[in-house]
């Protein structure tokens, strides 16, 4: 909202202080009230956007999760490696570098043009692979020692293209990661320009250049009112730098300290009680006096605030601006009609307590005793360069382009956000890919130690069937008839179960021993296994590596793979 072109302001007349008025208690509270909102807004902290971590509510920022997320497509890639990788990832020590992966001569050309961060990885993740890190304790139960044995080398083409894809996603979630830094960055540096306008160069400090910093107290050298007095600054109307409307601190100054002569009153124009040490501008000296009363009425700012501070949007800078900009041309103490037309429309652009009285040119001129009440005084800032052009102050247009980049970086999080799913989705594809049946596996699956040993254990149906042909079970029902009776169609009812009278049984005269999950050859049968679940499973069988296993080597497809320390470093 700029000041515009008003009608005449006989409505100011509402707003009027009789003339009996001297330096009463705040005077430009309203005023000082909505500076301070705007100044809260725009000297917050940007704070880097995070995403909830894997435990629902910790925060954690993004970056750590989408290296995680690479870190596990990589290591999952690493399973599916073919005859002539999977050798040169044996060949890998814990000393290798990046630099060696390239060499011919120590591990071929395996490597040549993988994405260095990738080489990174994977000299990070097989050194904590093969230690036997805590963070890959999941990773091993569900693939077990798959990586470099090219047991699963079938599906190495189908596990590069969705590594591939996951590479790619993450790539874009760094360029916009820096796309959304880029742009908290320029919502700081217009947020300060709009804050100090033309003395920004010598007010800012280095931190306050970081957006996660809340912009602290100017730099001990020259304040914001670039001028040698107070009324320099404040009555200016020709818009030029270093005059009114040039940045927001500059003007809570004009609207809150009086100039030379004032004396009653003088610390709490802008407040119901005295703030300590605050005094009126002296005849010459305004610039570096600026400073120290700018710090003392900042503090006050706080305290108005009370923490309740919008975020930097442009609905929240639009909103304290059109209080700042109603408030424009209505704290008038009035003492009788303008005596020209001209006159009656001159204080419409001020913000702050004037004073009109016949005959007298009101203005911003503080440089009085008790000016708000003294003819052709004012303790206010003048905005006429920008009302009569119909034009935003110069603050005010650096806090909505600081808001306008503040609420890009919003958008392009929300991106990001959106491509962190698809990465995570990328990585579950990719293990079911590798956890599904193959052409390998059905012909050789690949046997963990308790699946060896359960077969041992399991006698042969053949051999059942000649020592004792003629045995019948007498026994009520075992774990291994009820197992039998779920299974509902005859080509999945298999040794040591028979298909009879259309129902699965248990096989006459078989007495199968060991885990019963081993009858089973589809995923939906087999979870409904009978038999009492251990504490913490849903079912007693479970589909795992493409066959039908005891649920206790399951473990949460979605474990979250921790990063150290180490592993963060190498990425940055």
């Amino acid at each position: 909202m700029t000041l515009g072109r008003k009608a005449f302001l006989e409505v100011a007349i509402a707003f009027v202080v009789s003339a009996q008025a001297t330096n009463a208690a705040a005077e430009n509270f309203a005023e000082f009230k909505a500076l301070c909102e705007l100044q809260g807004v725009l000297k917050q902290p940007l704070l880097n956007p995070r995403t909830t971590g894997d435990d629902g509510t910790t925060k954690q920022a993004l970056e750590v999760k989408r290296s995680a997320f690479l870190a596990e497509v990589v290591l999952l890639n690493l399973t599916a490696a073919q005859a002539e990788f999977a050798k040169s990832i044996a060949n890998i020590t814990d000393e290798t570098s990046t630099q060696d992966l390239d060499e011919p001569g120590k591990h071929g050309h395996n490597f040549k043009g993988i994405d260095p961060e990738v080489k990174k990885v994977i000299l990070s993740q097989l050194k904590l692979f093969r230690k036997g890190d805590p963070s890959i304790k999941g990773f091993k139960e569900l693939h077990g020692n798959t990586i470099g044995t090219a047991s699963r080398a079938d599906k190495a083409s189908a596990a590069h293209r969705l590594a591939q894809s996951a590479l790619r996603i993450s790539k874009r979630i760094q360029t916009r990661e820096y796309e959304v830094a880029t742009q908290r960055k320029a919502a700081r540096t217009a947020a300060l320009e709009a804050l100090y306008g033309s003395t920004k160069g010598a007010l800012a400090k280095e931190k306050d250049s970081d957006p996660n910093n809340k912009v602290g107290e100017p730099k001990a050298a020259s304040g914001p009112l670039g001028q040698d007095t107070r009324e320099a600054y404040c009555t200016a109307t020709n818009g030029a730098a270093n005059t009114a409307g040039d940045n927001l601190a500059a003007d809570i100054l004009c609207v809150c300290v009086c100039g030379a002569g004032d004396s009653a009153g003088q610390d709490q124009h802008c407040t119901s009680s005295a703030i300590a040490g605050l005094t009126a501008f002296s005849a010459s000296g305004a610039a570096i006096a600026s400073n120290d009363k700018y710090k003392k009425l900042d503090k006050e700012c706080n305290k108005v605030n009370d923490g309740n501070i919008p975020k930097l949007t442009s609905a929240a800078v639009t909103a304290a601006i059109s209080k700042i900009t109603g408030l424009v041309g209505t704290n008038i103490d009035f003492a009788g009609a303008h005596a020209t037309p001209t006159e009656r429309l001159k204080s419409r652009f001020y913000l702050g307590r004037h004073h009109v009285a016949t005959g007298q040119n009101p203005s911003c001129n503080a440089a009085s005793d008790n000016p708000m009440s003294t003819p052709q005084k004012g303790l206010c800032v003048d905005y006429t360069a920008y009302g009569a052009a119909d034009k935003e102050q110069a603050w005010a247009k650096n806090a909505k382009i600081a808001a306008s980049h503040n609420e890009q970086a919003d958008t392009l999080f929300r991106e990001v956000l959106a491509d962190v799913a698809a990465l995570e989705a990328t990585r579950n594809q990719l293990e079911a890919l590798l956890l599904a049946p193959s052409a390998s596996s059905k012909k050789e699956p690949t046997q963990t130690k308790e699946d060896k040993q359960q077969q041992a254990d399991k006698p042969n149906s053949k051999d059942q069937a000649a020592q004792g042909a003629d045995k019948k079970q007498t026994a009520a029902p075992s774990e291994f008839d009820k197992a039998c009776e779920i299974i509902a169609a005859a080509d999945k009812c298999k040794d040591p179960c028979n298909w009879a009278d259309d129902k699965c049984k248990l096989e006459e005269g078989a007495a199968p021993t060991g885990s019963i999950c081993a009858i089973y050859n589809d995923p939906e049968t087999c979870v409904k296994a009978p038999g009492t679940k251990k504490e913490g499973k849903k079912s007693v069988c479970g589909w795992i590596e493409g066959k039908c296993q005891d649920s206790s080597i399951l473990v949460n497809k979605h474990f979250a793979l921790m990063v150290s320390a180490a592993f963060v470093a190498l990425l940055f």
